[in-house]
């Protein structure tokens, strides 16, 4: 007689059931952490970088930059990620970071301090955060789910989009010209221009102004931004990520030239048909709204072609 035998089964739920509580756990604790240090260690650096937000439109895109970064880590975490050993590794790279912004807060270095934040125009914030965040991160999921979220987390370095420096070294030199290609345009159209006649700011009586906005280094900001963040969404190769970005940038500048122009030829226009004298505000945020796009439907092309190119070769 043959013996009967019956195999149970392990049961295979307790350990993923153990390992996903305890994800959960580190994934909740390191937003508490998170949310506690912003709001009781950067609480000044966080005002004066909002301040900075809403006051600056140049910088004003930093605003995007901590949700792009939320929005990245999600994308790149799985629940299980956080299962996993932390490192007291991270401790240090929390307690430097909070350390030097509550330094900030205590006399009589504060106006020190405060002093060369300011001059550098609060861009070691965005070292600051990063540190911190990657700190809690490693403390408590490991430097496996740090590596998977390592763009998302460092791009906290970018709060402050722009520089202080470049005000003066990139910024004005820009509007410069803006102004003298706006001129030299109308010039070869035949507009008659002298130097209180061609504004690029419309008014009643059809003038033009070439405003600061007018050189094309907020469109250069967004358009380099954006190239960075679809250059990592991609997974493009470090040579190819960089000429991305790169060409994102020379392609901002090249179509607000090509605005300045638009507008100068509508400028021509209007002298000769008044009716749309009135719209030409409208017709100016119409040509740079449509450029825009047509720079960022190419920038979102180019990767997509770079991608079946390498799939043809290989």
């Amino acid at each position: 007689m043959k013996e009967l035998r019956v195999d149970v089964a392990p049961d295979r739920n307790v350990q993923p059931s153990v390992a996903q509580r305890r994800a959960l756990i580190n994934l909740i604790s390191a937003g508490l952490v998170a949310v506690l240090g912003l709001v009781f260690c950067f609480k000044w650096q966080l005002s004066a970088l909002w301040t900075l937000w809403t006051t600056d439109p140049l910088r004003s895109i930093g605003m995007a930059i901590p949700i792009v970064s939320i929005v990245l880590a999600v994308r790149s975490w799985r629940l299980d990620d956080w299962s996993g050993e932390g490192s007291w590794w991270g401790l240090p790279l929390i307690v430097v970071p909070v350390a030097l912004a509550i330094l900030t807060e205590i006399s009589p270095l504060q106006l020190r301090l405060h002093s060369i934040i300011s001059s550098l125009n609060l861009l070691p914030l965005g070292l600051l955060l990063a540190g911190f965040i990657s700190g809690i991160i490693i403390l408590l999921g490991g430097t496996n789910t740090w590596r998977k979220a390592w763009f998302p987390v460092l791009l906290l370095v970018f709060l402050n989009p722009v520089p202080h420096w470049f005000d003066t070294a990139v910024d004005l030199p820009l509007q410069f010209m803006a102004a003298h290609a706006a001129r030299a345009f109308a010039v070869l159209i035949g507009v008659s221009v002298s130097e209180g006649t061609l504004k690029m700011m419309f008014t009643p009586r059809l003038g033009m102004f070439i405003a600061p906005g007018c050189d094309g280094l907020r469109g250069a900001v967004a358009m380099g931004y954006l190239a960075l963040v679809i250059g990592y969404l991609y997974r493009l190769s470090w040579r190819r990520w960089a000429a991305y970005i790169v060409l994102a940038v020379a392609l901002a500048y090249l179509f607000n030239f090509i605005r300045l122009c638009g507008v100068v030829v509508y400028y021509w226009f209007a002298m000769r048909i008044p009716g749309i004298s009135n719209h030409a505000t409208l017709a100016d945020y119409l040509i740079g709204g449509v450029l825009f796009f047509c720079a960022a439907f190419f920038l979102f092309s180019v990767p997509r072609w770079w991608k079946r190119r390498s799939c043809t070769q290989n």
